[in-house]
């Protein structure tokens, strides 16, 4: 693995553990990626086990898109469109998503499908998101 993909992986943990004001017992990080365009969403436990939903900074989003044009650089082939980053008892695991796996651009579930499997249970707490948005 390249040092700069590496580099990525760091800046990235460090931005999560930010986002969610400290380290969670489970935290996962659902990204899809294409030519101009990041979409990103924050999932946590919180310490009543509840599953919590943050949006990425934009600065976090910013690392992504970087982070995905230096994966295109390294791959023009076959560049990722969705990764999922997960941090479990701070051990991270990342996974990957190619365009021959998943379509995007068409309705579908990823986004559910990887929050159920990453945390057992798809029920999602937006009260944090909604209460932004109010602002």
């Amino acid at each position: 693995m390249k040092k700069e993909i590496e580099n990525f992986y760091q800046e990235i943990g460090y931005a999560l553990v930010e986002a969610v004001g400290g380290v969670s017992k489970k935290t996962l990080l659902y990204v899809e990626g294409d030519e101009g365009y990041i979409s990103d969403a924050i999932y946590f436990l919180n310490d009543q086990g509840t599953i919590e939903l943050r949006m990425c900074s934009d600065a976090l989003g910013d690392l992504l898109s970087d982070f995905w044009y230096e994966c295109k650089n390294n791959n023009t082939q076959n560049v990722w469109r969705i990764m999922l980053y997960k941090i479990e008892n701070e051990k991270i695991k990342v996974e990957f998503r190619y365009p021959d796996e998943v379509n995007i651009y068409e309705e579908n579930t990823y986004r559910q499908d990887a929050v159920k499997d990453f945390f057992g249970k798809s029920d999602v707490d937006y009260s944090y998101i909604l209460q932004q948005m109010k602002k």
